[in-house]
């Protein structure tokens, strides 16, 4: 199976792609890393996050189609460190 690393991005007003790229992931059949930008950091409230339709970018927000993109199970972290704009980080991957 071909591993792939996704970096997922540009989710914000009134458009989030995220729901339909991690479907279209899951389809894919492809062994996937997954990094994604903007997403809420429980253990540094510090870091900014993005939200859709007053739902915060966190893990129950994508959870259902992770079970998908990962029906044997993932492990997941985040950031530890930002810069700049000091966005939170989500790094997904198969156990």
């Amino acid at each position: 199976q071909e591993k792939v690393f996704f970096f997922l991005d540009a989710h914000w007003g009134n458009h989030c792609p995220l729901i339909d790229e991690l479907e279209q992931i899951a389809i894919s059949g492809k062994t996937a890393y997954l990094a994604i930008h903007d997403f809420y950091n429980p253990f540094d409230l510090s870091m900014g996050y993005d939200e859709y339709q007053g739902k915060k970018l966190e893990l129950d927000y994508i959870k259902e189609v992770l079970d998908k993109v990962y029906p044997e199970g993932y492990a997941f972290h985040y950031n530890e460190k930002a810069e700049g704009a000091r966005r939170g980080i989500i790094y997904i991957l198969p156990v």
